[in-house]
């Protein structure tokens, strides 16, 4: 069971998840590395189905993806102390293919993942104890991930995560003071500047934030205010488009580099709060000053990123 702790000096908040170290891990001795297309061993494989649980969502028969509850949750949805967190857990088995890389999935591959993402939100949703919805993508052993073969993850909380809370907070701030929306004023102010973007088509924009934590950090945000989960076919699309050529340009000016894909939404729209994507190459890892300070030091400048993976 999954223990929720604030420390005292910081408020800051910790799931203690004992049942997560059991979890299995591919990246001993360089096996990640090899170019294997079917693992017997790996329960995301076709064929070893029965290593998991039963799936809850899937495309194609044969599935091209499943959506299956994660063995090794770090929330679940039983709780003897009202005061823990607790919500679900699921990964999203993104290919059949075992070691399929992150650049090498077309468009409508992440179509489909999106629309996974869009139909289990919904339904996570209709429970009233669900407050938030995290889904994010962990790729390669620097990234956090556990296993090779391709998936991603959606976890919901009866919680909202302070940070988000601050997110939401200061966002309505900024739209109760300056009578407009914070992500509709940073749009419009790196397509004027210019020199942080990276790629935009009629949905969405792609850039560099200016304050990066990560060195080459990317932000796709959506241009107007809808939902993601009332996302259409044609809002879908050119999100996908972004995602692929994003990735590629990613792999080709930096190689096959760990990463990561969070994203960023609520349920319902309101006039303050974006849909938002944020990918995180993990290039480098955090060090003694900003592990003590919370200072983060950024050694390639936002504009330097863009200029390098501009599309």
């Amino acid at each position: 069971m999954s223990n929720y702790r604030k420390e005292q000096w910081n408020s800051k908040y910790v799931i203690v998840s004992e049942k997560r170290e059991k979890r299995p891990y591919d990246f001993n001795n360089g096996e990640a590395e090899n170019n294997v297309h079917h693992k017997k061993e790996c329960p995301f494989c076709p064929g070893n189905e029965k290593q998991s649980d039963d799936s809850i969502y899937d495309i194609g028969k044969p599935w091209r993806l499943r959506v299956i509850p994660n063995k090794y949750p770090c929330v679940e949805y039983y709780t003897e102390n009202k005061e823990d967190v607790f919500g679900y857990h699921y990964v999203v088995v993104e290919s059949r293919e075992h070691n399929k890389k992150i650049y090498e999935f077309k468009e409508e591959e992440i179509d489909n993942i999106l629309k996974s993402y869009i139909c289990i939100s919904k339904k996570l949703y209709e429970d009233n104890n669900i407050k938030y919805i995290q889904i994010f993508k962990n790729y390669k052993r620097e990234g956090g991930a556990s296993l090779v073969h391709p998936h991603s993850q959606i976890v919901a909380l009866n919680i909202i995560p302070e940070k988000i809370n601050n997110i939401l907070s200061y966002s309505k701030h900024f739209y109760e003071n300056n009578h407009k929306c914070l992500y509709c004023n940073i749009i419009s102010e790196e397509l004027k500047y210019n020199k942080r973007l990276i790629y935009e088509n009629d949905k969405f924009i792609c850039f560099c934030p200016g304050t990066s934590t990560f060195s080459y950090e990317i932000t796709i945000m959506k241009k107007d205010h809808k939902a993601f989960l009332n996302f259409n076919f044609e809002d879908i699309t050119p999100l996908s488009q972004c995602i692929v050529k994003i990735t590629d340009k990613i792999y080709s000016k930096l190689g096959d580099i760990a990463l990561n894909i969070c994203l960023y939404f609520i349920k319902e729209e309101n006039e303050y709060f974006h849909f938002t994507i944020g990918i995180y190459p993990r290039i480098s890892s955090f060090a003694g000053f900003e592990i003590s300070t919370g200072i983060i030091q950024n050694p390639i400048s936002p504009e330097k990123a863009a200029k390098k993976l501009k599309i």
